[in-house]
């Protein structure tokens, strides 16, 4: 949103957001086309944007859709980054979050390295989940667009800090969201440690690679993969079941979480 103003700012001198309206946003979407924009990032921006712009009490215009810009949007390309953290990294920023005795960091942080959360799915964790997560060794996620998957519990650090959190949260409340807190603001507030820390976590051969928590996400769904086919199940079952884990269906999504893996196999080729 604050590139979305700053070019504002230099192409039409506009001083009211109110006045924002569709041609704003073709222009924007041709400007960062041109200046080599993936399709990912000018559709995350576009959606930021309009959730700015639902904020505001009394726009003048409707933002108009995706399909109603006029402009072609490119379609992603997907399984083409490799996204995965490397151990030292996740050690590190680990090392960071038990310094400053963030336990609720420290759980995010398994669930995703161990378990393949998204950033979201951590931070809706409430005591009742959590609860029958430690009784059944599975943690029942709801993910994008309401589904619900479980995932098995298969490293003992995520048992650990679940049993710890529970043990200072009080009953029916979230257990990585503070009384008080919105829950955009709690999983922020993760976003900006990684940020702070990004520098000294990252590997000294990789020093401007862009981590985020949903890499994370990517490292579980490769070493996920890999232990499936070395323990002898075949590249498309084991493809077939980290898509399952991750919540997604679709071939082609699946591979964006297996780019790290070299070889058509990645592919259940």
């Amino acid at each position: 949103m604050k590139r979305f103003c700053a070019y504002l700012a230099d192409e039409y001198r506009l001083q009211k957001l109110s006045n924002i309206n569709g041609k704003h946003f073709v222009s924007y979407v041709l400007y960062l086309q041109d200046t080599g924009k993936s399709a990912s990032t000018v559709k995350t921006d576009l959606a930021a944007i309009r959730f700015f712009h639902d904020k505001m009490s009394r726009p003048k215009y409707t933002l108009p859709t995706n399909s109603e810009l006029g402009v072609e949007l490119e379609r992603r390309r997907f399984g083409q980054l490799d996204r995965t953290w490397s151990g030292p990294e996740f050690n590190r920023l680990l090392g960071k979050a038990m310094a400053e005795n963030r336990d609720d960091f420290i759980l995010a942080l398994y669930l995703g390295r161990y378990a393949g959360f998204r950033i979201h799915e951590c931070f809706r964790i409430d005591t009742a989940a959590a609860e029958r997560a430690l009784r059944e060794n599975a943690l029942t996620v709801k993910g994008k667009g309401g589904k619900v998957r479980i995932v098995p519990i298969e490293d003992d650090r995520i048992t650990m800090m679940l049993q710890r959190l529970l043990e200072k949260t009080e009953r029916g409340h979230k257990l990585l969201v503070p009384d008080g807190v919105p829950t955009d603001r709690a999983i922020n507030g993760m976003q900006q440690f990684i940020l702070r820390h990004r520098d000294a976590i990252c590997d000294p051969t990789a020093p401007d690679r862009r981590i985020t928590f949903h890499g994370l996400r990517h490292t579980y769904a490769a070493e996920k993969y890999t232990s499936l086919v070395n323990d002898g199940m075949t590249p498309l079952d084991a493809h077939f079941t980290v898509s399952r884990l991750l919540g997604h269906e679709r071939p082609d999504v699946t591979n964006i979480y297996l780019a790290s893996v070299k070889g058509g196999t990645a592919r259940g080729e």
